[in-house]
């Protein structure tokens, strides 16, 4: 925890140079989904976060969509396969190309509560936690 780099969490246009988070987002055809997956992450009520789009070569607007996040946003970057990996290894490129100290895997068509990071970032420090549930509220509403 000692390395752990706090950056200005309130000037969203700085660039973070050791977020506490990396949110790794696969994207694959959600242009319908990823507006509200990428507000939830840029909206959260902690902000020491980066956020991974990861292109998985789909063939729908997603992509320009999260661009338009992208340029009011430089938490968001994006990274792009070379062709289509599928979900396992897109998530694994993710996990290589993250500069948090910790991980948080959202599916594209997902969203989180505007609590999740921190949560998160209180459970890290509570030495007695090994793993924490989180709850999802899938694109139907479904929590779980």
């Amino acid at each position: 925890m000692e390395k752990y780099i706090k950056s200005n969490t309130k000037d969203k246009t700085k660039k973070l140079t050791t977020p506490f988070i990396s949110i790794i987002i696969p994207v694959y055809n959600v242009e319908k989904y990823i507006s509200r997956c990428l507000e939830s992450c840029i909206n959260q009520s902690f902000s020491d976060i980066e956020i991974l789009l990861i292109d998985d070569c789909g063939n729908d607007n997603s992509i320009s969509i999260a661009k338009s996040f992208a340029k009011k946003d430089c938490r968001i970057r994006i990274i792009k396969n070379e062709k289509n990996l599928g979900l396992f290894h897109t998530r694994i490129v993710g996990e290589k190309e993250a500069k948090g100290l910790y991980l948080l895997h959202l599916d594209s068509d997902d969203y989180i509560d505007y609590f999740t990071c921190k949560i998160l970032y209180r459970k890290v420090l509570d030495k007695n936690v090994l793993i924490e549930n989180i709850n999802i509220i899938y694109g139907g509403g479904i929590a779980a």
